[in-house]
């Protein structure tokens, strides 16, 4: 847990994005989860696998590090879903940080977990209390879902999805950690009773009220620049 500048106390977080090659098949599905509809952050959302680092997770007193977000990533999916991602590789993707007007407050790394496609001993299971759901299933898929109205899926994740249709994981590999150490930081402000998500690279940015980011990642560049609450979902908006 760290302040920000305006003395706002945000915690560490860590969520893993796992994928699973699919036989006889080019695309990959990806491990979701359902909030529970009682959570206090982000209910009843399709996210992927991940909760707040604990101290548990700080076994070796390096708080921040990168061995201390990547045991939490490991501990929360196998806590939220069953899967054991103790041999797996993890590789940091993305980071964000959640909007100053939230009352609860991440920075959240993402990292990418790939398993093999004879993985079916990995199926998984919602751990119903933080998950009620689980599901094995392709970007796109769930994208279809969502355009159903029958996904709620946060910004991040969101945008993540689209990014795996677009590009697959390739480009999600190739980001180097110096350009990760700074996360993305939208504002969220109410636009005409609308809430809306004003992301860094948006020409309003610095206009509208929040604490805001200095500097504008690169990798920002390539998702939408608002996002509005509309119909109970977050829809990228230009």
């Amino acid at each position: 847990m760290g302040a920000t500048s305006d003395g706002t106390m945000v915690s560490d977080a860590a969520t893993v994005l796992v994928m699973r090659r699919v036989e006889h098949a080019a695309n990959m599905d990806a491990l979701m989860v359902r909030r529970s509809q009682h959570s206090p952050f982000m209910p009843d959302t399709w996210v992927f696998p991940g909760g707040r680092v604990d101290d548990a997770d700080d076994a070796d007193g390096s708080r921040g590090s990168a061995r201390t977000f990547e045991a939490a990533a490991r501990r929360e999916c196998k806590e939220e879903t069953g899967v054991d991602l103790s041999d797996t590789p993890l590789r940091w993707f993305d980071t964000w940080q959640t909007p100053s007007a939230e009352p609860r407050r991440y920075t959240a790394r993402f990292y990418l977990a790939t398993l093999p496609a004879d993985a079916s001993r990995q199926a998984g299971r919602a751990d119903g209390r933080e998950t009620t759901e689980l599901l094995w299933i392709s970007a796109s898929g769930m994208l279809d879902r969502w355009r159903r109205g029958g996904a709620d899926l946060p910004p991040p994740t969101l945008c993540i999805l689209q990014q795996l249709v677009a590009s697959g994981v390739g480009p999600l590999e190739a980001l180097c950690e110096s350009e990760l150490a700074t996360p993305i930081l939208p504002k969220r402000i109410r636009l005409a009773g609308v809430p809306t998500i004003v992301m860094p690279h948006d020409p309003g940015y610095d206009s509208v009220e929040g604490t805001g980011s200095p500097f504008v990642p690169a990798r920002v560049r390539q998702l939408p620049r608002r996002l509005v609450r509309k119909d109970n979902r977050w829809c990228p908006h230009s």
